[in-house]
């Protein structure tokens, strides 16, 4: 059993039959980044969600990969930090492909 820590430090236990995602939202004007927990039943119930303004994308385009990747692994920071969790893989969607 898995155990994520939320806004007010209040634990949440993770059973073994629920699976915990995170979800990156790549966008001009905001990184967002959110976890949730797939319910034995298939609904996902949001657990945390951080965000930070984006830079490196201008409309919908990356213009500067560095300050990209900068903000991408602040925001990822941040949420460990907050959350107290350890993050090992993030689903994203990558728009134009």
């Amino acid at each position: 059993m898995a155990i994520m820590k939320k806004k007010g430090n209040s634990p949440v236990a993770i059973s073994d039959s629920e699976q915990q995602i995170y979800a990156l939202d790549i966008g001009s004007s905001y990184i967002r980044l959110v976890s949730g927990i797939v319910e034995p039943n298939k609904q996902i119930k949001i657990q945390g969600m951080r965000e930070c303004v984006s830079q490196g994308m201008v409309q919908g385009h990356i213009s500067d990969i560095n300050s990209l990747a900068r903000q991408i692994a602040y925001l990822i920071q941040d949420y460990q930090k907050t959350y107290g969790v350890t993050i090992e893989k993030i689903v994203t969607g990558v728009p134009g492909c």
